[in-house]
């Protein structure tokens, strides 16, 4: 953000330069409608319509991506109490197993670790 800050800055400390060296007058015609300016002056403020167009044209893809992150974020909250209450019922319903030690816990990839005597004990 400080660095779009300053490329601010220089932006506007190069337009200042640019209007003070170009101040012959032009005379821009649009249709039926002809005003006379400086050429800085016709110059910095297309800059500025253009500016604004773009603006204008890329407010709704940016307000759709803040929803779509919002909606997102709020489903996730949602996953994460659903494997929080599927963790403590799978802690629950594994005490009530008979001979049953503490189940192994889960990696983020969802793969059980396992402990070095889990490893060095024969599978039937």
């Amino acid at each position: 953000m400080q660095l779009l800050t300053l490329l601010a800055i220089a932006f506007a400390i190069a337009a200042g330069a640019f209007a003070l060296q170009n101040n012959s007058p032009v005379v821009v015609n649009l249709f039926f409608w002809s005003f006379e300016s400086s050429l800085a002056l016709v110059l910095l403020a297309s800059l500025a319509l253009g500016a604004l167009i773009l603006g204008l044209m890329s407010t709704p893809a940016v307000l759709r991506d803040r929803w779509q992150l919002g909606r997102q974020k709020k489903k996730l909250e949602e996953l994460e109490q659903i494997c929080e209450r599927q963790g403590i019922e799978m802690a629950g319903l594994a005490a009530r197993l008979p001979g049953s030690g503490p189940l192994p816990e889960m990696t983020p990839s969802g793969a059980a670790e396992t402990t070095a005597a889990e490893e060095s004990t024969p599978r039937a």
